[in-house]
């Protein structure tokens, strides 16, 4: 007699091949045809209909991708589905796909709501296979949506325009970057590959956009498929914003609750989220969003679940899996691709242990082939965006990040000893191939630390150039805070069930912990800093910071609303002069204006280059404005209504028209 081959958790979700219980014939394709067909009807008419846009919109989409049974874990389908998500759903936008006024997300989750029907409907007892199956562990993900939830609130509940352009005011890079999801929102495709309009050459055309695209599928998603008004666009980007990241933050505390070792320890997976999240929501990374930044949290999302999905695979040849993992390595490229300097190395760690056989099967050989094709070609879509710039060069362009705390010039040597000292624990007696990967996935943070290095000699001699130092020693940071907790829980859930580890010393860890994180980042609130008397964390002051500006938004915003829109109407290229009161530097108004309009172009970037070497002006002065009308014979400008009379009068007669109000 042969044994039967064991049922694991992640095998047992995979559909049989032979397709048992299924109905045989042509008939046994009619029900799931109709129940498919039916599911994906109704998902385009709620969709049209305005009933599946918003909050619902979002609980059913989620509701949709979650019932796809790639494991029968609730936390494993939750780290397989968002790399897979953010990696690959952003290539559609590559593809200009003619979807009408469909729009991309409609027809996917049309796509996936009919093929999972058809699926269940198909043979019976698949329908059981839908719903996961819950541990204590999966309540995990849940507190990380809490608490990621109250720290990125801001974005999440910007009630008006006003209030969204005045948080994302805050940051300069966070015009370009919704400059490129508008963008993408409009046209249905990327900047690169979008027809230029008659007036010029689109801007970030050079630019990758992974992080945008998915940003602006999550805008389709929450509000109408048409593009709405200025004001509107802008409180639909920071609400998908906001929920991109709390859904990044939310993945990787399922992958730490989908360890294998840790599904039976769910106070240990607590400890671990806790402190992964305290990193990303309070650390030297709480502040990227607010200084314009978030493609380069999005790809270090994407790399820290790397090594989440690497520990956790039992078989490296799982189609899903590796759909999962390359897409996070797809995803760094399209956002921030010096990232893959360490997931590179990471991912190839799957491979472990060697003696592992591949699949006997001809199919999924080929699937395995197909992923890796797709795989290089995602990358090279990315490497060719940029126009293969130098490495180096690069390297020595300057920028503006926000200093870190002083306490945080440790953290790198504190994570890396955290990490030695748990697989110190662990190493004596290794248990399965996860712990052997665990062991392996520390490669990316080593390769991170000799990049890190480079860049430092390379940088050397040139002031002002540390800019994308400061920002990769920040994914080097959460990078070794991931692989050190993956460790330490892998130690602690040994020494556990080793009877070494008690509650009380559970408890007292937690604490330690607890002191830890706080004493080193701060508290995440004012309330607590002062009844501890800690300092705020570097998160709690990006919180505070936009809770200010979205309850009172900076005078002026009004006017840019209102002076987008008219340029939306204006045929040809326009520009709008901010003047009197002000909520950032003029030449950054003049940028959010055309983002707004959905009408940057290059050949534009020189007015508003006029606007970048003034501070203020104002009604009584208004002398920018001939330079700009002079430099430019067919261009329009937009002045505030209270100033046309006062700009009017700084130019020639035969100009005068061209100056014009809302």
């Amino acid at each position: 007699m042969t044994a039967s081959p064991t049922r694991t958790p992640e095998t047992a979700a995979t559909p049989h091949a032979d397709g048992a219980g299924a109905v045989p014939g042509a008939r046994g394709w009619l029900r799931p045809v109709l129940v498919g067909g039916a599911l994906a009807v109704v998902v385009v008419l709620g969709r049209v209909a305005g009933v599946l846009d918003g909050p619902v919109g979002l609980v059913v989409a989620t509701a949709i991708v979650l019932a796809v049974p790639t494991s029968r874990l609730l936390s494993r389908r939750i780290v397989l589905a968002v790399p897979i998500i953010f990696g690959w759903f952003p290539l559609v936008a590559w593809l200009h796909l003619p979807v009408g006024s469909l729009g991309a997300v409609t027809i996917a989750l049309a796509v996936v709501a009919g093929a999972l029907g058809a699926w269940v409907a198909r043979a019976r007892g698949r329908l059981g296979l839908v719903v996961p199956r819950l541990a204590l562990v999966d309540g995990v993900p849940l507190v990380a949506l809490l608490l990621a939830a109250y720290m990125l609130a801001p974005w999440l509940l910007a009630p008006s325009g006003g209030s969204a352009v005045s948080m994302l005011a805050s940051g300069w890079d966070n015009v370009a970057h919704f400059n490129m999801a508008e963008m993408i929102r409009q046209h249905g495709t990327v900047v690169a590959q979008t027809a230029q309009p008659a007036d010029g050459t689109w801007a970030y055309a050079h630019y990758p956009q992974g992080y945008h695209a998915m940003t602006s599928a999550v805008m389709e998603l929450l509000g109408p498929v048409q593009v709405g008004g200025p004001a509107l666009e802008a409180v639909l980007y920071v609400h998908a914003l906001g929920l991109v990241f709390v859904t990044g933050i939310v993945a990787l505390a399922a992958g730490i609750a989908a360890l294998p070792p840790l599904r039976r320890h769910p106070g240990v997976a607590l400890l671990g989220t806790g402190l992964v999240g305290a990193v990303f929501l309070l650390g030297p990374s709480g502040y990227v969003i607010v200084d314009g930044f978030p493609n380069f949290l999005y790809a270090c999302v994407l790399l820290c679940l790397v090594p989440l999905l690497v520990v956790a695979t039992p078989r490296w040849t799982g189609i899903v899996v590796l759909l999962a993992l390359s897409g996070a390595l797809v995803g760094i490229a399209h956002s921030w691709a010096l990232l893959l300097t360490m997931a590179a190395p990471m991912a190839v760690v799957i491979l472990l242990p060697l003696r592992r056989r591949l699949p006997s099967s001809w199919r999924h050989r080929a699937a395995i082939i197909a992923i890796a094709v797709a795989s290089v070609v995602g990358v090279v879509l990315a490497v060719l965006t940029i126009e293969i710039q130098s490495i180096a060069a690069i390297m020595l362009i300057g920028g503006g990040i926000s200093p870190r705390g002083p306490a945080e010039k440790f953290v790198i040597a504190a994570w890396l000893g955290a990490a030695l000292v748990a697989l110190a624990l662990v190493v004596p007696r290794p248990r399965g191939g996860h712990v052997l990967r665990a062991l392996g996935v520390a490669v990316g943070p080593l390769t991170g630390i000799a990049f890190t290095v480079w860049i430092i000699a390379v940088q050397a001699g040139h002031e002002g150039a540390g800019y994308y130092l400061h920002k990769y020693v920040i994914a080097l940071e959460l990078l070794m805070a991931t692989v050190a907790v993956v460790a330490g829980s892998l130690a602690l859930a040994h020494l556990h069930r080793r009877r070494r580890l008690g509650v009380p010393v559970g408890v007292a860890l937690a604490a330690t912990a607890g002191v830890f994180v706080l004493g080193l980042f701060g508290a995440p609130t004012t309330p607590l800093a002062t009844s501890t008397g800690l300092t705020l964390a570097t998160g709690g002051v990006a919180r505070e910071t936009l809770v200010t500006r979205s309850t009172a938004p900076a005078p002026g915003v009004s006017d840019l609303l209102a002076a987008a829109q008219l340029t939306r109407e204006v045929a040809g290229r326009s520009v709008y002069v901010p003047l009197g009161a002000v909520f950032a530097h003029p030449g950054s108004i003049g940028q959010w204006n055309a983002a707004l309009a959905g009408r940057w172009v290059d050949e534009v970037n020189a007015p508003i280059g006029t606007m970048l070497r003034f501070d203020v002006a104002s009604c009584d002065d208004p002398h920018w404005i001939y330079g700009i009308v002079a430099s430019e014979p067919d261009l329009t400008v937009i002045v505030p209504p209270a100033c046309l009379d006062a700009a009017r009068a700084e130019v020639d007669d035969r100009d005068r028209g061209r100056i014009r109000t809302w």
